[in-house]
């Protein structure tokens, strides 16, 4: 694994002003591995990932999704105050860390 979880949500958590026994500790806790994964499609690397105790701009990128995983709503009907499902496009969570989260990115392409 190349991010430390506990260090990880320790961060998000200071970001959100949140103490470890809020109640959104565990979502954020599972929000984690959820970003981390994103980021690894995004960053399409055919190398390992570098350990972001080390990177520091991995390590922030990393705690950027993971607070866009959280600020998204658990429903799209909820953006709008319905009760049922409805069809709306998610905001890319990938976006805001995109250019601390660019140097990591290896895209390979046939021509």
């Amino acid at each position: 694994m190349w991010y430390d979880l506990e260090e990880t949500v320790a961060a998000v958590l200071a970001i959100l002003r949140l103490t470890g026994q809020d109640v959104d500790e565990p979502r954020l806790r599972a929000l984690v591995p959820t970003a981390a994964a994103r980021i690894e499609k995004w960053l399409d690397r055919s190398d390992p990932m570098p350990d972001a105790s080390t990177e520091p701009l991995l390590q922030e990128g990393l705690q950027l999704v993971t607070l866009e995983l959280y600020r998204q709503p658990a429903t799209a009907g909820s953006l709008v105050g319905l009760t049922a499902e409805v069809a709306i496009g998610v905001l890319d969570p990938i976006a805001p860390a995109a250019p601390l989260l660019q140097p990591y990115r290896q895209l390979w392409a046939v021509a």
